[in-house]
């Protein structure tokens, strides 16, 4: 993103003697040649948070996160900005939510920027100056490709770094320094990943997984670290990082929206019982395993009915079913789309076959509310299923033949 239309709001805080620093991912992302549109803003000299709500209400909404952790979120021209002070966060307690933050008036960039967790994410640049601010030689491990550490001490204070600096190497095509590997094998080998809730784990992994562009580089990462924390369960590791290597190489075909895919491609060969292991350790969402049973319950086969297309838009989404199946049988993938093409005329490719007659129907008819209208409206659609029934009338006239 083109930071010149934040001038205007740079300019303001200038006049009232505040330096604006923009930090973490933007930076990283400008020195990549990479489009962001998060933007973090830290400000040195605020004397007072309620002063700045007042200064920065001029430009659109705020809202304030939490004066413990100074941080302010502004809406500008369709933009969230979020504006912090500079901090310190040491460990008081287990889990993310376990730390004390102290903000500051007056703290170097250097002492500020102590808290974050890889060099590349350290920089800072003054929108004001055009300089750019790197303490700790990020540019320099950008040019080298390197994942480094700030700082050890902070580091393991928050175990989702482990997590998140394999996603860099593999996102970035980033090689991981020796002391990121100790440090994360260690961490790993303390159980410290089981501080995390598993909901911050389940984030992470997609964006590890959906995003890697460097495969060779993630599996001995994954071995090294952080996937014999996940995959324990089975009995056959180096078998199960061949199946991790075959589903991320198709990954890139796969959005975030379709993780559940990409999950069902990673685990379709595993018993029920291992995935169940599986999906414990990384999410609560319950929804999300039986989404994921369900495509693996159906096995590809050669021929299709159109009966048997309109079962199965019943149960999944035929499109995901298909793309799944495309993914785990290659030397079958012209006969799948010829599938998918079918049920793309049928209109039920993203979508079950909508039913002709609903309840409203039966109402319509003088029929009174009961347990029987289930049934009826099922025999209703089976019969449309089957062909039985095309119109309104036809499912109407159905209806009376039995009723």
């Amino acid at each position: 993103m083109n930071i010149n239309k934040l001038q205007p709001i740079f300019t303001t805080l200038q006049k009232h003697n505040i330096t604006p620093i923009i930090v973490g991912g933007w930076v990283r992302d400008m020195l990549l040649g990479i489009e962001s549109k998060d933007i973090d803003i830290e400000l040195y000299n605020v004397n007072n948070f309620a002063k700045l709500e007042e200064i920065l209400q001029k430009f659109g909404s705020c809202n304030i996160v939490g004066k413990q952790f100074g941080v302010l979120k502004l809406t500008f021209q369709n933009l969230e900005l979020d504006f912090s002070l500079p901090r310190t966060e040491s460990k008081i307690g287990i889990g993310h939510k376990g730390f004390s933050v102290t903000t500051y008036k007056q703290i170097s960039f250097k002492e500020a920027a102590l808290r974050r967790d890889f060099t590349i994410n350290a920089m800072g640049y003054n929108p004001l100056t055009k300089e750019l601010l790197d303490p700790f030689g990020g540019k320099k491990d950008l040019e080298n490709k390197t994942i480094q550490i700030v700082n050890k001490k902070t580091f393991v204070e928050d175990p989702l770094r482990v997590l998140r600096g394999v996603g860099f190497c593999v996102r970035l095509k980033f090689k991981a320094s020796t002391e990121f590997i100790h440090i994360a094998q260690t961490m790993v080998q303390q159980n410290m990943l089981q501080e995390l809730p598993k909901e911050r784990i389940f984030e992470e992994l997609k964006k590890v997984f959906l995003k890697a562009n460097n495969f060779t580089t993630l599996l001995p990462l994954a071995r090294a670290i952080t996937l014999k924390h996940f995959f324990h369960s089975f009995k056959c590791e180096k078998l199960q990082y061949k199946k991790l290597l075959y589903a991320l190489k198709n990954a890139n075909k796969l959005n975030k929206e379709q993780f559940s895919i990409f999950l069902a491609l990673l685990l379709h060969q595993c018993s029920k019982k291992k995935r169940e292991i599986f999906f414990n350790q990384i999410s609560n969402q319950t929804k999300l395993l039986l989404h994921v049973e369900k495509l693996l319950q159906h096995k590809p086969k050669q021929n299709y009915t159109t009966y048997e297309l309109y079962t199965l838009a019943q149960e999944v989404i035929l499109e995901e079913l298909f793309l799944l199946f495309t993914l785990t049988d290659a030397k079958n993938k012209t006969l799948y789309k010829e599938f998918a093409k079918q049920a793309k005329q049928l209109g039920i490719l993203k979508k079950k076959l909508p039913p002709i007659i609903e309840g409203k129907d039966l109402l319509k008819l003088g029929l009174k509310p009961s347990k029987e209208f289930k049934i009826i409206l099922e025999k209703c659609y089976e019969a449309q299923k089957k062909g039985v029934i095309h119109t309104k009338e036809e499912g109407v006239e159905f209806v009376k033949s039995f009723v």
